[in-house]
């Protein structure tokens, strides 16, 4: 005779339902693939190298600034500096770092070349060490996006944001986009009185502290590095 669940026990239920729990395991996330995506997710470049400069990882914003060719570059699984001086002290940095020791590296070759910190970090023997890449720009364009649209800015007036947080005066704007200067001085009003900000200065600083929302779009080949070689690193 079969009973409804009505008429069952609720003890009994309970120790029915933990039995299938039991049946069936839990799916563990695989930590090392979240933080993977994490790092991919700062947008701050970063490139861990072992003592000889080769590859052992790179987040999405690393690969970025590789692929660009300006001061760094991945040939052959080891990381170069195209900039024969910058070369030299990233040598030196990664002799530092061997030791324990911090350095900050100024590249050079390109107008906005970053700036690099060599980090060494705690393993065994010291053979692995941290390059982090300063930032480029003040805010992530798709920040700066969700910010326009959570705001309801125009995209008029999302466009002199931008303007407004690459450091050009109204003056500036209204030439580059050929509008008069007062056009220009009305829409940073107006955006000024959505976002609720005092100043241009008020609003630069909050953009400037946004979190950070980088593209989807990953980039894992067509650079100057295969995936072959990132594998044999």
């Amino acid at each position: 005779m079969t009973m409804s669940l009505a008429q069952q026990n609720p003890l009994d239920c309970r120790r029915n339902a933990i039995r299938s729990d039991r049946r069936t395991p839990a799916r563990t996330p695989d930590l090392s693939r979240l933080l993977l995506s994490v790092l991919d997710e700062i947008d701050y470049g970063m490139l861990v190298v072992n003592e000889h400069a080769r590859l052992r990882h790179a987040n999405q914003a690393a690969l970025r600034e590789c692929a660009s060719g300006r001061t760094i570059s991945i040939r052959a699984g080891l990381v170069t500096m195209v900039n024969r001086s910058d070369e030299t002290a990233l040598q030196s940095a990664l002799r530092a770092a061997r030791q324990s020791r911090r350095s900050l590296l100024q590249t050079h070759g390109a107008q906005d070349a970053p700036t690099i910190a060599v980090v060494p970090l705690d393993e065994a023997g010291g053979t692995s060490t941290l390059l982090i890449f300063g930032k480029q720009q003040s805010c992530e364009p798709l920040s700066m996006e969700f910010f326009s649209r959570s705001h309801h800015l125009t995209p008029a007036e999302g466009a002199v944001l931008r303007s407004l947080c690459d450091g050009k005066i109204p003056d500036q704007i209204a030439t580059d986009n050929g509008v008069a200067c007062s056009t220009v001085r009305t829409q940073v009003s107006s955006i000024r009185c959505k976002t609720g900000t005092r100043s241009v200065r008020d609003l630069i600083d909050r953009i400037t502290s946004l979190p950070p929302i980088v593209s989807r779009l990953h980039l894992r080949k067509g650079l100057a590095f295969s995936e072959s070689e990132l594998a044999a690193a």
